[in-house]
């Protein structure tokens, strides 16, 4: 695991601002205590999209979701209560590098039972791997609302 702050300090503060600017003042705040517990492991080039929990402790629709504009790209923070637990992030292939790179770096060695045989990365569940169809959910949350992400960025 690994803090968001220090993995992307850039997008942490990108993200902390724009939950401030929505009103989530609350959610801003525990920005820096963040942890990458597991990432998507998709084939969209930008997708930066992280768990702050496990992935099987984390409530398959949390009781609340917001839409944040960043400066690069478009985000979506599932929380419930005063605890994020996931961020769908598209769109920042720069930051998909830096992740790529630590995970990389600090991944184990030698042990190829942990890696998916066509990606070399650490495997995602295999109904994420293998049964895959469609665009990545975070796109077709975004695509629904484009529009409303547009006029935001507009204003």
């Amino acid at each position: 695991m690994m803090k968001l702050v220090d993995a992307l300090p850039e997008f942490a503060e990108e993200l902390a601002q724009g939950l401030a600017a929505e009103g989530h003042k609350h959610l801003a705040e525990t920005v820096h205590s963040v942890e990458i517990v597991e990432r998507c492991l998709c084939d969209e080039p930008g997708c930066v999209t992280f768990y702050a929990v496990p992935k099987t402790s984390a409530p398959a629709w949390p009781a609340c979701k917001r839409v944040i504009a960043p400066v690069k790209g478009v985000m979506c923070v599932h929380y419930t209560n005063r605890q994020i637990l996931w961020v769908e992030v598209l769109g920042r292939p720069d930051d998909r590098a830096k992740l790529d790179q630590i995970s990389m770096l600090s991944a184990p060695t030698g042990n190829s039972a942990n890696h998916d045989r066509d990606r070399g990365r650490i495997a995602a569940d295999p109904s994420h791997t293998t049964g895959h169809a469609g665009p990545h959910p975070a796109v077709r949350f975004l695509e629904a609302n484009l529009l409303q992400i547009s006029s935001r960025r507009a204003s």
